[in-house]
């Protein structure tokens, strides 16, 4: 134990220098904008992530260290976790786990970014934690402690609905309920009621328009296109890693693996393969598994397989955090996704002289308003429908001003018959600033 509580602390301090230095991607910046803007919750997401970034905003003058308060919480998931897996892991396979875990592109430098996953992947543990004791207490008292981490799990990412359901198939598949733990399951529903009140009240004054758009983004699609299935398949085979997931697999079938590890390891995987038939999954919304396959593959592991996938992880994080703070790839040909968060940080510069300015995109308006420390919101109606289309502030109200959007494109429906648009700047990176007369 000793030495795993070293290695959380060396790996914390580690999390913390990476935070300090690495910008904020976009959507960190787009959930810091809404640390100050506080309600119940939000359009995109629940609350729990702009919390954090709340607790941060003493350091947000001191660049990405906004984030350390979110990195420390995050960490802090490790010690809910490991009372899990000492169930049946034994130390070695522990440390493998611990390995795993910390360097996984997700839950490792993965939670260096702050995002609803990074709560998530604290709650989670400890739900299922609490739900392990009830079962073996029949006490109140932890049916309560599961009811409030499923209700602030509920409160970070709507993703703790599946856990919920994972949980009752488990229950139901090992005949887990009886007579004397109704009480217990009362409890747990009214302690979930209560700590996920803020989601809930929200999304009834707001005709549950949260709800909508998440049901919508995963399953709305009419018509299914083979790149949503194939992209996911290859994104978690990518994610899991060949050595691992066949591991897990061969790990599956053993006698002594516990019926909640399976369920927890595969549910999640096998239900968004499912609804990549229904719409595109990102790569990390299967996250809840993760955590579940490094244990079962930790059990039998070898080194040179812990070493080869583990040596594959490290490169591609430092390499990813190198061209984000240094720019080791061009603008112009880089594949990935830190392309964003530096053209976003040139464009907030060489507009600063441009005012009042509003942004194509959220991430646009969140990104320039974090690095240049002034509120600069989204064209009403330009790109998706997000939180910035419910601000005044996204509605124009000088008489003249600036609009920066991609090359090519106009202004947004609502204003594009009645304000005029009087030049067109072409910027780098694809981008134009459009000055614009109001009526």
């Amino acid at each position: 134990m000793r030495r795993l509580t070293h290695l959380w602390i060396a790996t914390l301090f580690i999390k913390l220098l990476f935070a300090g230095v690495v910008p904020l991607a976009p959507d960190e910046a787009y959930y810091w904008v809404w640390s100050h803007h506080p309600q119940l919750s939000y359009y995109d997401h629940p609350p729990f992530v702009a919390w954090l970034l709340w607790l941060g905003q003493p350091f947000e003058l001191l660049g990405s260290l906004v984030r350390w308060p979110a990195v420390v919480f995050g960490h802090l998931a490790y010690w809910f976790w490991l009372p899990l897996f000492s169930r049946f892991l034994n130390d070695r396979a522990l440390l493998i786990w611990s390995l795993l875990w910390l360097l996984h592109p997700l839950t490792g430098p993965g939670s260096l970014i702050t995002t609803p996953d990074l709560p998530l992947m604290v709650l989670v543990p400890a739900a299922l934690l609490a739900l392990l004791k009830t079962l073996e207490t029949k006490s109140l008292r932890w049916a309560a402690c599961f009811g409030l981490a499923l209700g602030l799990g509920f409160c970070a990412k709507y993703h703790m609905a599946l856990f919920g359901l994972l949980c009752l198939v488990w229950l139901i598949f090992d005949k887990k309920f009886s007579r004397d733990l109704w009480p217990a399951v009362t409890v747990s529903v009214f302690t979930f009621l209560i700590f996920s009140l803020p989601v809930w009240v929200w999304n009834y004054q707001n005709d549950f328009a949260s709800f909508r758009f998440q049901m919508g983004h995963g399953l709305g699609a009419t018509q299914w296109q083979a790149f949503w299935t194939w992209s996911y398949v290859l994104g978690q085979f990518l994610l899991v890693f060949p050595v691992i997931f066949l591991e897990a697999l061969k790990n599956h079938r053993l006698p002594s693996t516990p019926t909640w590890l399976k369920i927890f390891a595969w549910g999640p995987l096998l239900f968004f393969f499912v609804t990549s038939f229904k719409g595109k999954v990102e790569a990390n919304w299967p996250i809840l598994a993760y955590p579940f396959v490094l244990a079962l593959a930790a059990m039998t592991l070898t080194r040179g397989k812990l070493v080869v996938a583990s040596s594959l992880w490290t490169f591609a994080a430092i390499f990813v955090a190198a061209d984000l703070t240094f720019g080791l790839l061009p603008l112009e040909s880089n594949p990935l996704k830190t392309r964003e968060i530096r053209e976003l940080n040139l464009l907030a510069e060489s507009t600063r002289d441009s005012r009042p300015i509003y942004a194509h995109s959220y991430q646009m308006a969140a990104k320039m308003s974090f690095e240049l420390k002034e509120p600069i919101a989204k064209l009403r109606g330009s790109g998706r429908l997000d939180f910035y289309d419910r601000l005044e502030e996204s509605r124009p109200q000088a008489p003249k001003y600036y609009f920066i959007t991609r090359t090519n494109y106009g202004l947004p429906a609502e204003f594009a018959e009645t304000h005029e648009i009087l030049t067109r700047r072409v910027l780098d990176y694809q981008y134009d600033l459009l000055e614009v007369q109001a009526p």
